[in-house]
């Protein structure tokens, strides 16, 4: 099979709206991109990826069900993944984000 050139956009904010079990939020994705790679068939893989802010996660987690106690730990945790947008003191801010996935193409009869 024949692999067609790779296109890619960005770089946009994406608002990723995300399920795990009953919690049900919205991650925004900062200086996301995108890259596509379609086939000969109509199908494509890609991948989406971006920067996650520390703090937004931080604080939808103390909407979720997870108990007082335990919501510090949390925060601790998302800040030791941070790997992008260093403070003035050097401190990064967001974490990376990736999603990769594939589909095919179709046609929706508005």
């Amino acid at each position: 099979m024949r692999v067609l050139p790779t296109r890619s956009a960005g770089p946009f904010t994406l608002a990723l709206p995300v399920a795990v079990l009953d919690a049900r939020f919205v991650l925004t994705l900062n200086a996301a991109r995108i890259r596509l790679r379609w086939r000969d068939d109509d199908t494509f893989e890609g991948i989406i990826g971006g920067g996650i802010a520390a703090d937004d996660l931080i604080a939808v987690v103390q909407t979720l069900g997870i108990p007082p106690e335990l919501r510090s730990l949390v925060a601790q945790l998302i800040r030791g993944i941070t790997d992008l947008d260093p403070s003035a003191e050097g401190n990064c801010r967001r974490f990376s984000g990736a999603i990769a996935f594939e589909g095919r193409n179709a046609f929706v009869n508005p």
